[in-house]
């Protein structure tokens, strides 16, 4: 196992809250050791050559329908096989991992795939979508997001093999 150059739990970083007596303020001082959470490490899966990868949250009953909105997007569940080679136990099932727990109901994630083409095509509407709000923002212009955002329904059928 390799060494993390950032704290572990045990060394959970605090912040120094400071309480000003002269006007009520409450002032947080900023940790030296702190490390934002997307510089973090975190659990990391093999790469599928041509394709994005997603966790998607299957059995969360607050998050109902995830795996059919992905499915609509065009991703495809993931056999473990694709990630660990077929020498890994129970190659041709779904990769299913538990991720969560509430009230101790543990939550699990389905691994789904989406062509690396078809994930830029979509990070890419949403940079113009994002775009086309700031620009109205800054003009006043009325826009309809929602016709920005519809798309055609992927499937293997329209678009060929996964």
């Amino acid at each position: 196992m390799t060494e993390s150059k950032h704290a572990s739990k045990s060394e959970a970083v605090k912040p120094e809250v400071v309480k000003s007596l002269d006007d009520n303020k409450i002032e947080i001082k900023r940790p030296k050791n702190r490390v934002a959470v997307g510089e973090q490490e975190s659990f990391t899966i093999p790469e599928i050559p041509g394709f994005r990868t997603y966790l998607v949250t299957i059995d969360d009953p607050r998050r109902a329908g995830r795996k059919d909105k992905f499915e609509k997007a065009g991703y495809t569940p993931v056999l473990r096989r694709e990630l660990y080679g077929s020498d890994c136990d129970k190659p041709d099932e779904l990769d299913i991992v538990p991720i969560d727990s509430i009230d101790g109901h543990v939550i699990h994630g389905l691994r789904m795939k989406i062509p690396t083409e078809w994930y830029e095509e979509d990070q890419a509407k949403k940079v113009n979508k994002n775009r086309a709000v700031e620009a109205a923002v800054t003009t006043g212009e009325k826009i309809d997001v929602n016709k920005m955002l519809k798309a055609p329904v992927r499937s293997p059928d329209n678009y060929g093999d996964f």
